[in-house]
């Protein structure tokens, strides 16, 4: 599962949150439920509707671009991501806050998972 996603303050990204890794062998997402984000800020990160992915989904790696895994057909919650809180930041830096999102889904064998990861909302670049 990536462990961190990154998005600017004023933008709306769709996110992979990829679970692949996590699951059991042969157990996949049966449906997504809640998806919250703590600290609760003003304004508030927003999530749109959730989906599990139909397809393989391919990644690479973020440093060399190099192929390094295919997450199976549902396994990986796509959920599109806006809103976020930036403090402001002095000296001419850039401010971020980092949430901690907790993405509650039901899996093939019926037992509960909650997908962690780290989401850090920032001002551009």
């Amino acid at each position: 599962m990536k462990l961190a996603l990154e998005k600017a303050a004023a933008s709306e990204e769709l996110f992979d949150i990829d679970c692949s890794q996590a699951l059991p062998a042969g157990v996949t997402l049966a449906s997504v439920g809640t998806i919250t984000a703590s600290p609760v800020t003003d304004p508030p990160v927003a999530f749109g509707a959730a989906v599990i992915n139909q397809a393989p989904a391919t990644y690479t790696d973020p440093i060399t671009g190099a192929p390094d895994h295919v997450a199976p057909a549902g396994t990986v919650i796509q959920v599109p991501v806006s809103g976020g809180y930036v403090p402001p930041a002095a000296g001419g830096a850039y401010g971020s806050t980092e949430y901690l999102v907790h993405a509650l889904a039901t899996r093939s064998d019926g037992r509960a998972f909650d997908a962690v990861v780290r989401l850090v909302v920032k001002d551009a670049p």
